[in-house]
């Protein structure tokens, strides 16, 4: 592949000549069974949201595993700081999403909370985390400022199981 085609941001699929197919079945349904173009449409439909989400700008890293396999850890690395808590035993219970913000402070967000909870290190966002009930399919956001880390400046999105 040149380099040109993988710069190139994907497009929706639809282009002239998927289309002129698509056309050509529909005005003669004798091509193919109904079931077949059933089966072309829902691949159609699959390959169309699999495109609008490699077309995103930013990108998600999420890590699932055991309780203390050390998921938080290697994230933490990636980040070249202690952000996550890590430790023995269940620390994290629910989703966690580092993603970059433009302000110089730290925060959390938290569901159910439209304001975020200023923090100033990690056993803060530990606290935090700690003193409210959430459940084990909750997705808090921490907001890590861009300018501390580099990784996540470019529009990656980690995710902590």
């Amino acid at each position: 592949m040149s380099d040109s085609l993988i710069r190139e941001k994907p497009t929706a699929f639809g282009s002239s000549r998927q289309n002129n197919i698509f056309n050509v079945i529909k005005s003669d349904r004798n091509l193919i069974s109904k079931d077949k173009y059933k089966e072309i449409q829902q691949l159609k439909e699959k390959v169309s949201r699999i495109l609008s989400i490699i077309s995103r700008d930013h990108m998600k890293v999420v890590f699932f595993g055991r309780t203390s396999n050390g998921k938080s850890t290697v994230m933490n690395a990636m980040l070249r700081e202690k952000i996550l808590p890590i430790g023995m035993g269940h620390t994290t219970n629910c989703f966690l999403q580092i993603e970059g913000t433009d302000k110089n402070e730290p925060s959390v967000l938290i569901p159910g909370s439209d304001e975020p909870k200023s923090v100033n290190n990690l056993s803060s966002i530990g606290n935090a985390l700690s003193r409210e009930k959430l459940d084990s399919d909750s997705l808090v956001k921490i907001l890590w400022p861009k300018e501390k880390c580099r990784l996540i400046r470019d529009d990656v999105i980690l995710v902590d199981r």
